[in-house]
């Protein structure tokens, strides 16, 4: 990467988070965490709660608002003395307090996601039929321009080159991209808010974003960053480019030994998400990806939900795909279902078909064992670029019109939903990717990835750990 062109991309950030830290910046701290709690004072009444893009910001917010209430100045800081003054609109008074240090201290880059909140609400706002109202219109003339400011400073699709479209699912694609200022290639995931909102049952974005970044797993798809506009939700992930399973498998003829090993990988990717209380309900071999050093990762977390506290969920909803679908899943259409991890390991026989039936079933991993290195791999992705993508199926760029929100009569709040999605980790787009691969050529000029080995006995290890019940 060009030095200017990573000066450019901090130069943003910095500006950004100037106007944060300036106390005169219409988008400082305080005044971001104003909106939010505006927003949950404003809405927060049962005839409004019946809206469910509003009902679904409150449950996500209206707690952690009363925290921050607590914690930011109040009256109650103050011992009252006596009245000194009144007017039309209030009165003075003289106070004395012991402490006027703020209890509030907040990273300033985390409070970069609490920009999608008065974003959200200039976008859900901006309407002629909802300007008539006074109030709004105060304060979109106060804040739209800025909220401009903001767009062009955060993280957006234009920072991005297209190669090609390596996806394609219910809810948007997945594209092949090239960071322009870092000159990384990244895979670029589009979720259509207004799909999302109109099939909300079965959305699960907050769950995969969650887990992509905070997994810190080698045997997870790791996040580097989340933005949205006002159509997207955009997810930059590392590039598996060794294709999914299905494709090895329509390849290569499998032996057993093979099967082993990316079954344990498997394992270790399953063990990996219950561990964060999360459930995948459709792992499959379309979601087990390949990198560049040819080893699994777990993907597609669009259908996990998070367990309670004895380890089950509630869905009345069948989800994932019927060829692998458990039959917990399958029971719980149209009613109560309530159900554990058990279902992922019941799509875990997905490999015992590979291994020839040697696996036996199984309810999990019990205490899996950490391998001192992973093990090479059984194929090693031969890559001609960076942006190889032999394996991956061609796909057509979709040339139909994308399906928006309706112009609102009155308030729907149809950004709510998505307000706290943006997730930057700091300088992540500025080095290296976490599972960037040592590349050198062979003797075809091929470009291959340099593999880390370990003895067949630590992989014969962790298929040894996992029993039946």
């Amino acid at each position: 990467m060009s030095l200017g062109a990573e000066r450019r991309m901090e130069n943003r950030l910095k500006k950004l988070e100037d106007m944060i830290r300036d106390p005169r910046s219409a988008v400082n701290l305080e005044s971001l965490l104003d909106s939010i709690n505006a927003l949950v004072l404003d809405l927060d009444y049962p005839t409004l709660r019946k809206n469910k893009n509003i009902d679904t910001f409150l449950t996500r917010y209206e707690k952690v608002v009363g925290q921050i209430r607590d914690l930011q100045m109040k009256s109650e800081d103050f011992d009252k003395v006596k009245i000194i003054g009144r007017g039309a609109f209030g009165e003075v008074q003289l106070v004395s307090s012991d402490d006027l240090n703020y209890k509030l201290i907040i990273n300033v880059l985390l409070s970069l996601k609490e920009l999608d909140s008065i974003n959200a609400l200039v976008l859900d706002l901006d309407y002629p039929t909802l300007r008539k109202n006074k109030n709004i219109d105060t304060f979109l003339t106060r804040y739209e321009k800025v909220v401009g400011q903001i767009r062009d400073l955060q993280m957006k699709s234009e920072d991005f080159d297209k190669v090609k479209i390596i996806g394609r699912g219910a809810f948007g694609e997945v594209q092949l991209v090239r960071h322009k200022a870092s000159q990384k290639v990244y895979a670029l995931k589009l979720l259509s808010k207004f799909e999302m909102i109109k099939r909300s049952d079965s959305a699960f974005f907050w769950e995969e974003r969650d887990i992509m970044a905070f997994a810190n797993s080698p045997w997870v798809v790791q996040l580097c960053c989340a933005f949205q506009d006002e159509h997207y939700l955009y997810m930059v992930m590392e590039y598996m480019p060794g294709g999914d399973l299905v494709n090895l498998t329509s390849t290569y003829d499998v032996p057993e030994k093979w099967a082993k090993f990316y079954t344990a990988e498997v394992v270790m990717a399953l063990d990996a998400i219950h561990s964060m209380g999360f459930i995948h309900r459709d792992v499959k071999p379309d979601n087990m990806l390949l990198d560049s050093l040819g080893h699994l990762k777990l993907a597609d977390f669009g259908t996990c939900m998070k367990m309670d506290a004895t380890g089950m969920v509630h869905c009345d909803t069948a989800v994932g795909t019927p060829d692998y679908i458990s039959p917990e899943v399958l029971k719980s259409q149209g009613g109560d279902g309530y159900y554990g991890r058990e279902c992922d390991w019941w799509r875990y026989a997905v490999l015992r078909r590979l291994s020839g039936g040697n696996l036996q079933q199984d309810h999990g991993p019990q205490e899996l064992p950490q391998l001192p290195r992973r093990p090479a791999a059984p194929v090693v992705p031969e890559l001609s670029s960076d942006i190889d993508t032999s394996n991956f199926d061609e796909i057509e760029d979709d040339k139909g019109d994308v399906e928006t929100f309706p112009t609102p009569k009155a308030f729907v709040g149809n950004q709510l939903p998505f307000v706290g999605f943006t997730y930057f980790k700091e300088n992540q787009l500025l080095v290296a990717p976490n599972n960037s691969a040592v590349i050198q050529e062979n003797s075809k000029g091929q470009l291959v990835s340099q593999a880390v080995y370990c003895t067949e006995q630590d992989l014969t290890s962790v298929l040894g750990s996992v029993k039946a019940k």
